[in-house]
């Protein structure tokens, strides 16, 4: 077997009892040299103090990417070689490396080879990263900025999108399903997600156990097979994208709602969308675009309500509403938990204006009353305007402003911290908050 070095140059430093020791030119070491054990094999021509000479490097050991140990034919000493002297060696594969490092998160789950469900070590944490190489047990190429918090124990499904049309396109939907390794969901779009933001979905049995792998390359399905209802025609598909999808929530809401959150790694459908049904197999989707903070931060938001009844009394209009309920209301989940947590006192004696126009005092909050995870109240409007605007039906809702924490990964409203005021407004968000309620 042939032997495997690298010629390199070193100037005598030094003599010693063992031979001599010879140094590797680098700026950054103490004396501007790297040095090394050496043995000259010249008996005539005995290297002096100074001279340049020519060694054999056997092999470089590195730990932790940095240089502890050269190995020469004629010699061994601890040392760091020069850089071009170690690219050299890398080039001749006589570079050993290993590493001390503990590794800081553990793989859990990888997908598409670039996006990772990972649990840091120490905290049991777990995390959603992205990297593009493989060594996770060793160290990480995510920053921390590129970690993002996953509900502890968040499911993770397989999902695949896939164009279906007949007709030259005349009729088309696009199928998504999600498939956890015990079933296969079937949702039926009439938009297609890497487009649209809102879209009516219908849900269906699958096609065929196998059908969701279909369309890798365009395929025809001829008439009568799984996949296709015609008798006559064929029709085409083409799957679109395939990936992992994260499931934070599988819900039955109080009001009857079903919610499904989730959010798709894929290479074109990405991000978190929120699938509520009221029917049976009937759902809309919607893509929750607006990013919050990477970690949970104080924020300012404005909830709406409904006004229901009135009636006009000696002092102004006497209205009741409901100023907040839970639900999927501007992109958050606000929890029953959260609501009846929350500083509700706060409300007592609030003053009401008009279009959060803080200097427009419309009236005052005199009662409150929480029905379940409801806030109704009661209160005096007494600006004339508003009251005829109210009496109208130009102003149907009500907002309060609150500051809150969110967890924007899981898009909740962890906690509710301060009541500000309530408002009269044209347009309210909530949307399980029904006139006369």
């Amino acid at each position: 077997m042939k032997d495997k070095f690298i010629e390199a140059q070193a100037k005598v430093i030094s003599q010693n009892e063992q031979g001599f020791t010879v140094g590797f030119a680098c700026p950054d070491c103490p004396g501007g040299f790297m040095t090394t054990c050496w043995n000259s094999q010249d008996t005539e021509n005995p290297a002096k103090i100074g001279d340049i000479v020519s060694v054999k490097v056997e092999n470089i050991a590195l730990v932790d990417g940095k240089v502890t140990e050269i190995k020469l034919f004629d010699g061994t000493a601890k040392v760091a070689p020069m850089p071009m002297v170690l690219a050299e060696a890398r080039e001749q594969g006589i570079v050993t490396e290993t590493t001390t490092k503990k590794p800081k998160y553990k793989v859990l789950l990888a997908v598409n080879d670039a996006i990772y469900k990972l649990e840091e070590i120490k905290t049991g944490e777990q995390l959603i990263g992205l990297s593009k190489g493989e060594k996770f047990e060793v160290d990480t190429q995510i920053t921390e900025e590129q970690l993002q918090k996953v509900a502890p124990n968040t499911p993770m499904a397989d999902f695949s999108l896939i164009h279906h049309w007949w007709g030259n396109g005349k009729y088309e939907h696009w199928d998504l399903f999600l498939n956890n390794g015990e079933c296969i969901n079937h949702f039926v779009l009439g938009a297609s997600p890497l487009k649209d933001t809102e879209i009516k979905v219908a849900q269906r049995n699958p096609y065929a156990d196998d059908f969701w792998l279909k369309g890798e390359q365009l395929e025809n399905i001829p008439p009568g097979a799984p996949g296709n209802p015609s008798t006559t025609d064929e029709c085409q598909v083409e799957r679109l994208d395939k990936g992992k999808v994260a499931v934070y929530d599988s819900v039955l809401q109080a009001n009857g709602e079903y919610l499904l959150r989730l959010e798709f790694f894929g290479t074109t459908l990405e991000g978190r969308w929120s699938f509520t049904s009221s029917i049976p197999n009937a759902w809309h989707a919607l893509k929750e675009t607006e990013r919050l903070a990477e970690e949970q931060l104080p924020m300012k938001i404005r909830l709406s309500g409904d006004l229901s009844d009135f009636k006009e009394t000696e002092d102004g209009l006497e209205v009741t509403g409901n100023a907040l309920s839970f639900g999927v209301w501007n992109g958050l989940y606000w929890s029953p938990e959260a609501i009846i947590n929350s500083p509700l006192n706060e409300i007592d004696n609030m003053i009401v204006d008009v279009e959060h126009d803080n200097s427009k005092q419309a009236g005052k909050i005199l009662s409150k009353e929480l029905d379940g995870a409801t806030v109704k109240v009661r209160m005096q409007i007494t600006d004339y305007e508003t009251i005829q605007k109210i009496k109208n039906g130009e102003y149907q809702g009500l907002s309060i402003d609150a500051t809150v924490f969110a967890d924007p990964i899981r898009r909740t409203v962890a906690n509710i911290n301060h009541y500000k005021r309530l408002t009269v407004c044209k347009n309210p968000a909530c949307k399980v908050c029904f006139i006369g309620a």
